[in-house]
Parts: C-alpha cells; sequence; structure tokens
C-alpha cells in the first residue's frame, strides 16, 4: 500500500503504511520484504528530498541484501546510493556506487536496470 500512497503523491501516508509494514516483518522475521520496504522508504524520501533519511534506509537495504545472500538487492541497493550520491553532488561516491552498481546488474543479468544505471552514469559523466 505505500508505493500506491506515493504514486498518488500521498507520502506522508505512504510512510507511515511502509513503517507499519517493518513492523510486521521484524514480528514475522521476513528479511526480503523487510529489506523492499526499507528500499521503498529510500526511494519516498528521495523523492521528497530528504536524502539525509533516504541514504539511511538505502543503507539498510544494502545491509539486509547482502546478510540474506540477495545479489540482486545488493545491486539495487548500491545503484540506488549511486543515484542519491549523484543527485546530492558527491561525485566520488557516485562513481563508485554506480560502477560497481553496473558490474553487478552484469553479472546478474538484469539489462533492464542496468540501463538505468548507465543513464545515471550519463548524467555523472555529464557532471565532469
Amino acid at each position: 500500500m505505500g508505493f500506491v500512497y506515493s504514486f498518488l503523491g500521498d507520502h506522508r501516508q505512504a510512510i507511515k503504511s511502509l513503517n507499519k509494514a517493518l513492523l510486521l516483518t521484524n514480528i514475522a522475521g521476513n528479511r526480503v520484504i523487510q529489506g523492499l520496504a526499507y528500499n521503498n522508504l529510500g526511494y519516498i524520501y528521495y523523492t521528497i528530498c530528504e536524502y539525509d533519511k533516504a541514504l539511511i534506509y538505502y543503507e539498510k537495504y544494502l545491509q539486509i541484501s547482502e546478510e540474506i545472500g540477495s545479489q540482486l538487492g545488493k545491486a539495487l541497493a548500491i545503484n540506488n546510493l549511486g543515484a542519491l550520491y549523484l543527485q546530492v553532488g558527491s561525485l566520488e561516491k557516485a562513481e563508485a556506487y554506480l560502477l560497481e552498481a553496473e558490474l553487478l546488474f552484469s553479472r546478474i543479468g538484469d539489462r533492464y536496470t542496468l540501463t538505468e544505471t548507465y543513464l545515471f552514469l550519463k548524467a555523472f559523466f555529464s557532471c565532469l
């Protein structure tokens, strides 16, 4: 539901809904869904330009993805971190994260998200 609220522009309700989902995933111990909820929270905060909060949630998603061995989750989290650092002008960090995401998506074979990473890299090189 959180993503639906976000799509409709009700970001505060989206955050509330995702925090409720996090509580339930903590109780159930479902780390996969917990990671996705953190990622979605990061995206919502990124969308409303609260980059410090987005960073926290993207890092939590990365940590969980590494803990559960999800290469796709790790790649998505790293890609999101690269995009965030690009947005705030931390170009060295953006480059490092985006190049790592490119490598991971290539290994996984996720050409769709690899294309997104290439678009972020294009924006990165435009900043130089």
